[in-house]
């Protein structure tokens, strides 16, 4: 416990802006999530994608969803369709787990780099993509026959759909499909890049006890340029999810992290700090190994130690690890959406009042 306590401070802005700080010569910042449908993991995420874009020159932002569902949504940020991103949203996330995507904090992101868009020049521009490749039927609808990147990214994954369905390895393949979509938006523009998805995904694979075979794009980028990886994780609280793979996205009440994981030691932490939650600065030469919960899109609530949790070597897996104690279900998008003149200002505002700060 003590070497975890030793390299924690309190979540608060500051430290936040001081992880982003430490982060800002990488071209590669992963932010990853603990579970698909946790609402302060969505609300850190937003705060510092715009910080990274607005202070840091960040200017791709790759998302954990389908790559030509947020192509569309790049489409929208360079003024190329028009319509009301709410409506837009609602449109395109219909699909399970449309949670993921059609809710404040992405709509308010999209907002965010549309405006960016409308008042700097070409070169200052900013990108939203999909990164994932697992819908064919979304990914057929939009075969196209242009030289653009877009049209060659869609066709290859009509591809390797194929391929990646029927080799033994479909993380592998998927993953490795993560990597070759970003080095040709590399080769497209050699922007900064900020990828938002999961812990499973953004944390290197290589630190977990028992997946010595696998990969994941957090092992790949490390290896070939470099990542910053900033795993987020929580003690309890809500979670959306499902009980099965295309069943209904509900609140379900997140089960207090087991004795024997990082969790539990992260909350006791936190506890003795009195404080609502911690920044975590990994040391990559000191060996620890603890548990740690990976919720996605479904929760079994029933045999939570089979379904979710995995030995690793925290300091090996992320660069950082932001803690929330206790955290709520990520509510889908609203039927009337409020549209902040200060987005930024608006979520900052809101995560101090969560945690009771009153630093600037």
């Amino acid at each position: 416990m003590d070497i975890l306590k030793n390299n924690s401070k309190p979540l608060t802005i500051n430290t936040i802006y001081e992880t982003l700080t430490r982060a800002r010569d990488q071209h590669y910042i992963l932010l990853g999530e603990s579970t698909h449908g946790t609402e302060e993991f969505f609300l850190i995420r937003l705060i510092m994608t715009i910080i990274l874009v607005k202070d840091f020159g960040f200017r791709t932002i790759l998302f954990e969803t389908e790559w030509s569902l947020g192509y569309q949504l790049n489409l929208y940020i360079h003024s190329m369709i028009d319509g009301d991103i709410q409506s837009i949203l609602n449109k395109l996330f219909v699909k399970y787990p449309k949670w993921m995507c059609n809710n404040d904090y992405i709509m308010h992101l999209v907002i965010f780099l549309k405006k960016w868009n409308s008042t700097h020049e070409d070169n200052d521009r900013v990108y939203f993509y999909g990164i994932d490749c697992q819908d064919i039927d979304i990914a057929n609808k939009n075969v196209c026959h242009d030289d653009t990147v877009n049209c060659r990214i869609v066709k290859q994954i009509v591809s390797n759909y194929y391929k990646m369905k029927q080799s033994g390895n479909y993380w592998n393949m998927r993953d490795t499909f993560w990597f070759n979509i970003i080095k040709q938006l590399k080769l497209d523009n050699k922007r900064k890049f900020i990828l938002w998805a999961h812990n499973s995904h953004i944390g290197n694979v290589r630190a977990n006890i028992h997946n010595t075979n696998k990969i994941n794009i957090g092992y790949l980028l490390d290896s070939a340029y470099g990542s910053f990886k900033i795993g987020f994780s929580t003690f309890k609280g809500t979670v959306k999810a499902s009980k099965k793979w295309g069943g209904v996205g509900r609140k379900y009440i997140l089960k207090p992290a087991i004795r024997d994981s990082y969790e539990y030691l992260f909350h006791s932490i936190a506890e003795e700090m009195g404080k609502k939650g911690l920044v975590y600065y990994s040391n990559p030469l000191t060996p620890i190994q603890k548990s740690i919960r990976y919720v996605g899109v479904i929760y079994n609530s029933d045999n939570e130690m089979v379904s979710h949790y995995n030995k690793t070597n925290i300091n090996q897996e992320f660069n950082v690890v932001i803690f929330v104690d206790t955290t709520n279900y990520l509510e889908s998008l609203p039927s009337k959406a409020v549209k902040h003149r200060d987005i930024l200002k608006y979520y900052i505002k809101k995560l101090k009042l969560y945690l009771k700060i009153k630093d600037t």
